[in-house]
């Protein structure tokens, strides 16, 4: 069975992954800086001389 994420529309095999998912879009913005992969939505760090 699969779980989307109805907020992005992220597909997960479990509900445990898609619980995990859903805490990143509870936790707001962040500080520190990075980027989103478009394939997971999961946040990549990088260093700020990077960040352009």
């Amino acid at each position: 069975m699969r779980f989307k994420c109805v907020t992005c529309g992220i597909e997960f095999t479990s509900i445990e992954q898609l619980a995990s998912h859903k805490k990143q879009h509870q936790a707001g913005p962040r500080s520190s800086p990075g980027v989103i992969c478009l394939g997971c939505g999961k946040s990549i760090p990088l260093e700020p001389s990077k960040a352009n």
